[in-house]
């Protein structure tokens, strides 16, 4: 996540950044409920920039909101 998180700080703009880090973070949350490597608001920060990016799957990132209860 790390390495991923690093890659967004040169190219913000791109969707598949923010698609890759609530991968992830879905999976950690999965295994380790209680991890430190990223917060519920950086998930929504990372889904609104998949809004803001994204805009003709609105409805895809609006599941992807529910599922992930954020």
């Amino acid at each position: 996540m790390e390495y991923i998180r690093d890659i967004l700080e040169d190219e913000t703009d791109c969707k598949w950044i923010y698609e890759g880090l609530l991968g992830l973070a879905e999976a950690y949350l999965e295994v380790d409920a209680g991890t430190a490597a990223f917060t519920m608001n950086d998930m929504r920060a990372w889904l609104a920039e998949l809004n803001r990016l994204d805009a003709l799957r609105r409805g895809r990132w609006e599941d992807l909101k529910r599922r992930l209860r954020l």
